[in-house]
């Protein structure tokens, strides 16, 4: 324990002696002011000066207190991080002492392609032939370039042709485009609807100028 060696003075009065302890005790504690003055070994230091040291002081404990355990931590860390290398060693001596196993090949089927089958078993391909092409699923008349070829047909029918057939030619264009629209064909339906509405429209124009050039020059 320190010296009794600090007093306080207040109003002239000078109270002591006191311990260093004692006397922070004192002001931390609250039961004396911060307008005394404390005197230590013959000198005088206003209260406020005193106590500003104490905190001082248990600010630097503090920092030291933190310092210490973060490197507490970082020890721990490390020793954490040698433990876990010296694992990793282990299990690759461990790996490399273990006896590479061998995998053993697929046993090769003894089967003769040019041996008679029984019933319900499909024969073996010979070394020269090809499996047939499979048709894939879904895929019918509408899917290939048979509608397309008919339409365009129509369509020149329809441009060349007389009334009667040249409805019928347009109507079944008109069907087989908004068939492919419907299959999804999307462009291939919107341009045959559209060759065969302008096939329509200048075949019945062009009908028109023929029948006014005979009907003019040949009135008879």
């Amino acid at each position: 324990m320190s010296e009794k060696n600090h007093f306080v003075i207040w109003k002239g009065i000078r109270t002591g002696p006191f311990t260093k302890e004692e006397l922070e005790r004192e002001f931390t504690e609250g039961k004396m002011g911060l307008v005394r003055t404390v005197q230590v070994d013959g000198k005088r230091m206003p209260a406020r000066e005193f106590v500003a040291d104490i905190e001082t002081r248990r600010r630097e404990e503090e920092l030291e207190e933190q310092i210490q355990m973060q490197a507490q931590q970082a020890e721990a860390a490390r020793l954490e991080s040698d433990r876990k290398e010296e694992e990793h060693r282990r299990q690759l001596e461990d790996a490399a002492k273990r006896p590479s196993g061998k995998s053993t090949p697929p046993p090769i089927p003894d089967v003769n392609p040019w041996a008679p089958q029984s019933a319900g078993n499909t024969p073996p391909l010979g070394p020269r032939q090809m499996p047939p092409t499979p048709r894939p699923p879904g895929i019918s008349w509408w899917d290939g370039k048979g509608p397309v070829v008919a339409a365009s047909i129509l369509c020149l029918v329809c441009f060349l042709s007389g009334q009667i057939f040249r409805e019928l030619s347009g109507l079944a264009v008109m069907g087989i485009g908004v068939t492919l629209m419907i299959r999804k064909r999307i462009s291939a339906g919107a341009i045959l609807v559209a060759c065969i509405i302008i096939s329509y429209g200048v075949g019945f124009l062009l009908s028109d100028l023929i029948h006014d050039y005979i009907s003019k020059n040949f009135p008879n």
